[in-house]
């Protein structure tokens, strides 16, 4: 059994990724969003790259040699998911949450889209999986915002976080495990890389009254334990450093309708950019 703990979490500046427009563009910046009314939006997530699948839908990687990797579980733990109007700098560390999920005029312009810690379970195929489902106020966002962090385990901890490490105490101190086999032989890696990961949309991301829309957060499985020389990196303390900065770079995002995993084309682009890492 391989098995491996990350060291205490980095910082890390995360390159550029992209984030498709979404909606057609109804409505300018300048669009109140309670005189717009609200929208459903979902947020789905999905593994992307050159990793292939097997039958039993796990990412099989293939190095440069006889170095075969055989991906069959990827959770990581996700928190505060945010989209920010246009014209607002930015969001307010804590935003208070209302049944709706959406409190733009009360938080400064920003919408919270979940309730606490989230678990992603990766889908390994490609196809997107949809955990988050809200309800937003309709009208022009400049920017998302979301992080990958370990839960809080302090006195000032929320219920919410309580909750969560009380339904999953095996992610205590972790952001990332990984489970399958390298050469054959069985692995579980447990990583605490955390990122604030943002990104910014240009044009503004105008999100219409009664449109059920979706955003995809993909990354890019088949570069976590790729080497530079395409070699696969194996799963031990040694490359820990490297593989952590592959997760964190990982990420990307793109308007995805019809939530097949893919960007959907021909729906404008935008740029997104890492804050830094924390603990």
């Amino acid at each position: 059994m391989i098995s491996r703990l990350a060291r205490p979490p980095f910082s890390a500046l995360l390159p550029a990724a992209a984030l498709g427009l979404f909606a057609a563009c109804a409505s300018d910046a300048t669009t109140s969003p309670a005189a717009a009314g609200s929208t459903s939006l979902s947020v789905s997530f999905a593994a992307t790259g050159a990793a292939t699948t097997n039958a039993f839908g796990n990412a099989v990687l293939v190095g440069t040699a006889a170095d075969t990797m055989v991906i069959t579980k990827v959770q990581m733990v996700l928190d505060n998911v945010k989209l920010r109007l246009s014209g607002v700098t930015a969001c307010p560390d804590s935003i208070k949450v209302s049944d709706t999920r959406g409190r733009s005029h009360e938080d400064r312009g920003c919408s919270r889209l979940d309730l606490g810690p989230m678990l992603i379970d990766l889908p390994l195929s490609g196809a997107s999986t949809s955990p988050l489902a809200v309800t937003i106020p309709a009208g022009s966002y400049s920017a998302a915002e979301f992080e990958l962090d370990d839960v809080n385990t302090s006195a000032r901890a929320s219920q919410a976080e309580k909750d969560f490490l009380t339904a999953h105490p095996e992610f205590r101190d972790v952001t990332v495990k990984v489970t399958g086999t390298y050469k054959g032989t069985a692995f579980t890696f447990l990583s605490r890389a955390s990122a604030e990961i943002e990104f910014e949309f240009n044009p503004a991301l105008v999100v219409q009254k009664d449109v059920n829309d979706n955003v995809t957060i993909s990354l890019n499985l088949s570069e976590w334990f790729k080497a530079a020389n395409g070699a696969v990196l194996a799963p031990t303390i040694a490359n820990q450093a490297q593989i952590d900065q592959n997760i964190m770079t990982s990420f990307n995002a793109f308007g995805d309708r019809d939530r097949d995993g893919h960007e959907d084309g021909g729906r404008g682009e935008s740029h997104g950019r890492g804050k830094g890492g924390h603990g």
